[in-house]
């Protein structure tokens, strides 16, 4: 049931979000469905692989959801916490700018506000050389500073946890006029005096969160997961691991080898944990256990197909990720293994096949990867329909443009092609400078000419200095496969274009030198 619209505020429509890029991805948000209502105060704990600041940011809309939607019916505060500030490479008095803009307040009585909380400090400061404490008070000073109808806190306190008690007061006390007036939304791994913070408890937790009806109740049940991780002596080692703590951990592992927990612990998560440490052979042992005992079971043959993956074995990364394929045919890291291995092993229309599966819910990373899959195995036609389905940020990707235009070239008739590459130079010439140095051993001879004389009569930067030298080699050794046909004196003249071209920006560079 929909809250009553006076009292909608944030709300998580199918949220589902990923961290990292291509076999880095992980899911940290799975299909969350989530309401905060307005004059309400919250409290969410999260377990530490749940990437509290990351919820934050999508919350504050610093961040898009990768599916899914956040719908925000009223103003959201900047995230206030200690490192909560996302404006590293800008000075104070540019942070403080730059969040009066986005709230439509005035810049110099908030600067007079956050005043209050920094002190002495110089507005000229860059936040990267801010010290510890100068960060926190900042952070907290510009969040507490602008009206919202949701302010979000990044851990247990409401104010700074030391430095000087004038401003610790000043801060929880303008967190307590809020809470009582407005909406406030604390995501912390403590459970330390909760109860008095909030009147509703969540926990974050394996990519869910769940909304109590009480503090006590979401304290109950995080103190559960936490326990059952705690006993964990390889749950240690993870956490070790992620630290940074290689060596800890190891010994760790080695120390724990007799004991009866790594006896009766699934072989699975044996081999997660020695491939967590770089030992990949003990792992691979462990995850062919795995396999042997239950062939279909998923963390096993997903695991073996990192694992062989990450050795070579191609062959064994594709049989395994189809496994899992097999019984849950959305599996996105499966798929994405496949068709990476299937591509090593050459099976270029099957990967295709695969990657089209996937680009079905992403446009963007997805389809890129199916593009140069169905050009490697030739499908210009397929690659060009996928092309034109491009969405986002890759839409302006260079290399996208230089993939685009060979696509053209091998498919289209000759007055098509000039007619896609004058668009280009129209656009840049020094990106048609870099398509035909790209394309230059695989164009028949006669269009290479042409489309060197339509960039040898424009503007170009000396970035492009070494791409034209290639290609007036290249026209110059042509000159000997077609001496004495109509072609050589145009490339020759062409050449002598692209040398005047080439003098010219030589000339500039040095003179921007000296």
């Amino acid at each position: 049931m929909m809250p009553a619209d006076d009292r909608r505020g944030i709300e998580l429509q199918s949220l589902t979000h990923f961290s990292g890029k291509w076999m880095r991805r992980t899911c940290l948000y799975d299909n969350i469905n989530a309401a905060f209502l307005k004059n309400s105060s919250y409290i969410i704990f999260a377990t530490p692989d749940a990437k509290p600041r990351v919820l934050l940011n999508l919350l504050g809309g610093y961040s898009r959801p990768s599916k899914g939607r956040i719908m925000r019916y009223g103003t959201v505060s900047p995230v206030i916490g200690t490192a909560a500030l996302p404006f590293y490479s800008h000075t104070v008095g540019e942070a403080v700018n730059l969040v009066a803009q986005s709230y439509e307040v005035d810049a110099r009585q908030l600067r007079e506000s956050v005043r209050l909380f920094i002190g002495d400090l110089s507005l000229d400061t860059y936040l990267i050389h801010l010290t510890p404490e100068d960060k926190s008070n900042l952070s907290y000073g510009l969040g507490y500073s602008v009206w919202a109808d949701f302010y979000l806190l990044n851990g247990i306190s409401p104010s700074p946890s030391r430095g000087s008690q004038t401003v610790i007061k000043r801060c929880v006390d303008a967190f307590e006029a809020r809470r009582q007036s407005t909406s406030t939304i604390i995501v912390t791994s403590s459970t330390r005096n909760a109860r008095y913070l909030a009147d509703v408890g969540g926990v974050l937790h394996d990519g869910k969160l769940t909304l109590f009806e009480s503090v006590a109740a979401a304290i109950a049940e995080f103190d559960r997961l936490t326990a059952v991780e705690e006993e964990s002596i390889l749950a240690t080692v993870r956490a070790l691991v992620k630290k940074g703590q290689m060596d800890e951990a190891r010994k760790l592992l080695a120390s724990a080898v007799d004991s009866a927990e790594f006896r009766e612990s699934p072989r699975v998560v044996l081999a997660e944990a020695y491939l967590a440490v770089g030992d990949a052979e003990t792992a691979l042992g462990f995850a062919r256990e795995a396999q042997a005992t239950d062939p279909t079971s998923v963390p096993a043959n997903l695991l073996m197909a990192r694992l062989a993956d990450r050795t070579g074995a191609h062959h064994v990364a594709a049989s395994s990720a189809l496994e899992v394929v097999r019984v849950d045919r959305e599996h996105r890291v499966a798929l994405m293994l496949l068709a990476r291995n299937l591509e090593k092993l050459s099976s270029y229309r099957t990967a295709a096949d695969v990657w089209r599966t996937l680009a079905q819910t992403d446009k963007g990373s997805s389809l890129r990867s199916l593009i140069q899959c169905q050009m490697k195995a030739a499908d210009y036609h397929g690659a060009l329909e996928s092309i034109s389905e491009v969405s986002g940020e890759y839409r302006f990707d260079r290399n996208l443009l230089f993939m685009r235009f060979e696509c053209v070239w091998r498919t289209r008739a000759n007055n098509e092609i000039l007619a896609e590459f004058d668009q280009i130079v129209a656009v840049s010439n020094d990106d048609a400078i870099l398509i035909i140095h790209k394309n230059i051993k695989l164009m028949p001879d006669h269009t290479m000419v042409q489309l060197a004389h339509r960039v040898s009569t424009g503007q170009a930067s000396a970035n492009s200095l070494r791409s034209i030298d290639i290609i007036i080699r290249h026209l110059r050794s042509m000159r000997a496969r077609v001496r004495g046909e109509e072609l050589e004196h145009e490339a020759t003249r062409v050449a002598e274009q692209l040398e005047a071209l080439k003098v010219a920006l030589m000339g500039a560079e040095d003179g921007v030198q000296a």
